[in-house]
């Protein structure tokens, strides 16, 4: 119950937060390339998502089940630390851009740095559990390495995703969910900072509901503010399920294949269509309108159905990862069924509704 309460507090904080930003956020002009809109659009929204999502969870740690005394070192303990300065230098790193308009190499510069110094200083995944052969312990330098990648991945992902009036927000909100489904409800039997993780992913779904609240119908959108943030806490809640002892989190440690199947609408879009325009010798890093999200508003696809799109993509996905979790075995099917059916769907679309945009005429 208490969960609910504060996911409705940030939701009702982040929308009276982001109804002042829209008078008084930097707008995000059209570009006549990559963005649709036909006039500048108040941006930087992810400043109202974080208010309410911060301002709820220090609320609600005075009335949670632990003790707020061990919070910290319980968060020393678990290598949260460097975590949460990730997340909080993706929100600065993105806010600095939605005003500033840094270069895409620097910003990617900075993001590797940050990323890179949250998986040495604080927790990563260390095991990887392998169909057949079990749980298996990652040589550091792999470990590090891999970590980082999948942060820069999922972040990027985010960010690349976020085009469409609450698509990439809207889907993140239910991987938050699905993420925080994954972590222990209880506090009697799980101590430590596994609950307070679960609270404050529940609690951001909500703080990205209140936003939707102006977001959906264009008011305001969330920018590299909301997209590097939420991206973040997407990819370190990931990396802290899979470092979870699996005394603590009651699931095979290092089943890296869970989370990668609650991000994959994000993944395949974003990689498959990375992929599509490298084979093509176009600049990866240039503004664009070819994922799959973007080709469906192009054909006339309103924006809401297409959202509507990925966020059951993203519900599918999350209740298939619920239910493959404890296994390795199912968790690397699912993924493949998954990841196969995906690559389909892409290539079909982009056959069909491809080729009818490129028709003369």
């Amino acid at each position: 119950m208490i969960e609910f309460v504060c996911a409705l507090l940030a939701g009702l904080i982040a929308a009276i937060a982001c109804r002042g930003l829209i008078a008084i956020a930097p707008k995000d002009a059209p570009d006549g390339v990559r963005k649709f809109q036909t006039h500048a659009v108040p941006s930087a929204g992810g400043v109202g998502i974080f208010a309410g999502g911060v301002i709820a969870l220090i609320a609600a740690i005075g009335f949670f089940t632990l003790q707020p005394s061990t919070l910290l070192p319980d968060a020393l303990r678990a290598g949260l630390i460097p975590h949460l300065i990730l997340i909080l230098g993706c929100f600065s790193l993105g806010l600095a851009d939605d005003v500033l308009h840094l270069p895409a190499r620097a910003k990617l510069l900075i993001l590797a740095a940050l990323c890179l110094f949250a998986v040495t200083a604080g927790y990563r995944a260390e095991a990887i559990a392998l169909p057949v052969l079990g749980v298996a312990g990652l040589p550091p330098l792999v470990s590090i390495i891999g970590s980082a990648l999948w942060l820069i991945v999922i972040i990027n992902a985010v960010n690349f995703m976020d085009g469409a009036n609450g698509l990439a927000m809207g889907a993140s909100a239910m991987m938050l969910l699905a993420l925080a489904a994954l972590l222990p409800a209880s506090v009697t039997e799980f101590s430590g900072i596994v609950p307070y993780v679960r609270l404050a992913l529940i609690i951001f779904a909500g703080a990205i509901a209140g936003f939707l609240v102006w977001n959906l119908r264009g008011k305001i959108y969330a920018g590299d503010t909301g997209a590097l943030g939420i991206g973040a806490l997407i990819g370190s809640a990931s990396l802290f399920w899979l470092s979870a002892p699996s005394s603590t989190s009651g699931i095979a440690n290092g089943a890296i294949w869970v989370p990668a199947l609650i991000t994959l609408p994000f993944l395949i879009d974003v990689l498959v269509t990375l992929i599509w325009r490298y084979r093509r010798g176009e600049d990866v890093l240039s503004a664009h309108r070819d994922h799959a999200y973007q080709v469906f508003i192009r054909a006339g696809w309103p924006a809401l159905r297409v959202s509507a799109l990925w966020w059951a993509f993203g519900i599918v996905c999350g209740i298939a990862a619920s239910c493959v979790r404890h296994t390795p075995e199912n968790s690397a099917i699912a993924l493949g069924v998954f990841t196969v059916t995906g690559i389909a769907l892409w290539l079909w679309q982009r056959r069909v509704l491809g080729a009818r945009l490129n028709r003369p005429g």
